[in-house]
């Protein structure tokens, strides 16, 4: 395994080795610990702030958070819609609102 992903990857052991069989409490410490770090993983991963201005979400903001979304929320309304003569930030700032979630 090393050897196929050594260019790529660094093989670490999750845990350190046993001098023993496993037991069955070994298992759910390692298991743990293995979903612990693919949490963490996934968390470093997302785009947390795609979710800002969906409503859906709202409970899961923080104070500052709900601020912020709050002080868009005017600016998502005004920007719904395309009008062909506004100016080329207009849509720039929809695209924005969009990637927060709205």
């Amino acid at each position: 395994m090393r050897e196929l992903w050594k260019r790529d990857l660094e093989v670490v052991p999750l845990c350190g080795e046993l001098d023993h069989e496993p037991t069955p409490q070994d298992w759910y410490t390692q298991t743990r610990q293995l979903q612990e770090i693919l949490d963490l993983v996934g968390y470093l991963a997302s785009d947390l702030d795609a979710f800002l201005l969906d409503p859906t979400y709202d409970a899961l903001l923080d104070e500052r958070e709900r601020a912020v979304a709050e002080s868009l929320r005017p600016l998502l309304e005004r920007y719904t819609d395309i009008d062909p003569d506004e100016p080329p930030v207009a849509a720039r700032l929809r695209t924005v609102l969009k990637e927060l979630g709205g």
